[in-house]
């Protein structure tokens, strides 16, 4: 399993990477120099066709074209990492189905608030 964070400084991404460090989740982080319009050439808009950042390269799943999942949009990145990377939303957690669902909950309330107030 690779993922690859595309972000600039002073971005969304640093959720993201708050997000990866605090779960102890193994990434590479590509900083893009948005002065130079980087965000805005290929390769990168091939992860991103707008452009923008944070965006995720994960390898370890198969996106619609075949090649590996690509995403953009800090709060679908951070759905997508703790639904494939965290304990939040495992059912076999404490509390069972129960436990997860709380658990979800709560994770979602965390991630929204990150996305929207951070």
């Amino acid at each position: 399993m690779t993922l690859t964070l595309y972000g600039a400084a002073r971005s969304r991404a640093s959720m993201v990477r708050w997000y990866l460090e605090e779960k102890e989740i193994p990434y590479t982080f590509v900083q893009l120099d948005l002065k130079s319009g980087e965000h805005r050439q290929e390769p990168f808009t091939t992860i991103n066709p707008f452009g923008k950042v944070p965006a995720l390269v994960d390898d370890a799943l198969v996106g619609p074209h075949g090649g590996a999942l690509n995403l953009f949009e800090s709060g679908a990145i951070l759905f997508h990492l703790a639904e494939s990377y965290g304990e939040e939303f495992q059912p076999d957690g404490p509390g069972g189905r129960e436990g997860a669902t709380a658990r979800r909950a709560l994770t979602t309330q965390w991630l929204l608030f990150a996305n929207a107030s951070l």
